[in-house]
């Protein structure tokens, strides 16, 4: 891909990206996440479950409140990008979260930082705290089917077709912003769809 020249007046980044944090919304099965931009100010986020509030909130207040950690780090790369800080404050992280964390807004955003004329490898300062290293206890799985991320195209139908072939049994998820990209997706997916909505700031 040829190289373009970059446009003569870019914006000035910002110097400092957050991630504060998450809560669960009281009545709802919804997360919202927290974030700080020192160039835009705050955003919130808000993520809902199509499940009952007590398992959403009993999973994330007890042995899922590190996968509400991560999803708040992933959810933080679509606000990141408005400022694409030299500095990002990750929130208290396991090594492998923070190695998570570190490779999402890295490599992750390689072409970002390409096609908006930023220096790549990306030059990044990360802070925030790690967590215990020491091995995590093993987890026996929770019984029940397997989770399969669908967006509607190949790969979808490949994934499922893979865990089936396990003899596992699959349900099937999707992302959405909207009810119009909801209904177009369960109208083609091959079996009912479970549902988790982002509601951006």
């Amino acid at each position: 891909m040829a190289q373009t020249s970059p446009p003569p007046h870019l914006p000035p980044r910002a110097d400092q990206f957050s991630v504060l944090g998450w809560d669960l919304i009281e009545n709802s099965p919804a997360l919202q996440c927290h974030y700080e931009c020192s160039r835009f100010g705050a955003f919130t986020e808000t993520i809902t479950w199509e499940a009952p509030i007590s398992d959403v909130h009993d999973y994330l207040h007890g042995p899922g409140q590190a996968i509400g950690d991560l999803l708040t780090v992933a959810v933080g790369v679509s606000y990141y990008k408005a400022g694409a800080a030299s500095r990002i404050t990750l929130p208290p992280l396991s090594k492998a979260g923070q190695a998570m964390g570190k490779a999402l807004y890295t490599e992750g955003l390689a072409e970002f930082f390409v096609r908006a004329h930023l220096p790549y490898p990306a030059d990044i300062e990360f802070l925030g705290d790690v967590l215990d290293t020491s091995p995590a206890p093993f987890v026996t799985p929770a019984p029940g089917p397997a989770l399969v991320a669908f967006g509607g195209g190949k790969d979808s139908y490949v994934a499922k077709a893979i865990i089936e072939a396990q003899s596992d049994e699959v349900s099937l998820c999707s992302v959405v912003l909207g009810d119009a990209v909801r209904s177009a997706l369960q109208a083609t997916a091959p079996s009912p769809l479970l549902f988790l909505k982002r509601t951006l700031d």
